[in-house]
């Protein structure tokens, strides 16, 4: 049974917009005041320390993007392209890196900066990874209007859950109709950029960037979109979507937390 909560995920989720923002505030509001960080080279304790390292590293060009995260039964691996310039963290470029998150009651105790082969390797993550890689190659396949290799990847009865963000019947059921409703219709064009993965083992929560165009007015709409799909033998059988990320992570920890 997992430990991680779902005021954890918020609060990685939330760590990694604030240094996105370079909120030193927001960083720090997210952190115990005893947390740790372990970079490759350094360590830093406390709150202070963690300030002076933030604030040093906004200032030699310190910037993250984040790509994915994956959750494990006690802690959250984060995924990210790290750009530093020459920083105390013994990198001078872009680096792929898997930064290790342990968690405390919604509040970062301990992160560690590794390598992200070293960290895959060592957390026998790849088969985890591989599927971040495959959920995103299907909306690469969406956007290119590739709707078989898109319905491949779904089970014969699945069931998409629109809930609050549909204004029509709320369940469109059965991979026939999923189709029919994923297909163009009254849009000219539709495209979901994919943000963020965070991946819960049974659940998987598709962060979005969502821009369509309709077909007749040609007015142009981009909108967020939270979509948690829950997965069996490798297909997807359904799929809730939510309109804030704020709602997601509950939802997508309450299969595990059944376990």
């Amino acid at each position: 049974m997992t430990t991680v909560t779902a005021a954890d995920v918020a609060t990685v989720l939330g760590s990694y917009d604030a240094i996105a923002e370079r909120d030193l505030e927001g960083i720090l509001a997210r952190v115990a005041a005893d947390a740790v960080l372990e970079t490759r080279l350094e360590t830093y304790s406390g709150r202070e320390a963690l300030e002076r390292y933030y604030h040093e590293a906004f200032q030699t060009g310190f910037s993250t993007a984040q790509e994915a995260l994956i959750v494990l039964d006690d802690r959250v691996v984060g995924l990210s392209e790290l750009r530093l310039q020459g920083h105390g963290a013994g990198m001078s470029s872009d680096q792929l890196v898997a930064e290790i998150w342990t968690m405390v009651d919604g509040l970062a105790t301990h992160m560690r900066v590794m390598g992200r082969d070293e960290a895959l390797e060592t957390l026998d993550l790849a088969d985890r990874v591989a599927r971040v890689r495959q959920l995103i190659d299907g909306y690469d396949a969406f956007n290119r209007g590739d709707f078989d290799t898109v319905m491949a990847a779904m089970a014969p009865d699945v069931e998409l859950n629109r809930g609050e963000v549909s204004m029509e019947t709320s369940t469109v059921a059965g991979i026939d109709q999923v189709r029919k409703y994923l297909e163009p219709d009254i849009f000219a064009s539709q495209h979901a950029e994919v943000i963020r993965v965070v991946d819960a083992d049974r659940r998987v929560m598709v962060e979005t960037s969502v821009e369509i165009r309709g077909a007749g007015s040609g007015i142009e709409l981009s909108t967020p979109g939270f979509t948690v799909w829950t997965l069996r033998a490798g297909k997807a059988t359904h799929a809730d979507f939510f309109q804030t990320r704020e709602a997601a992570p509950a939802f997508l920890l309450e299969a595990e937390e059944e376990n």
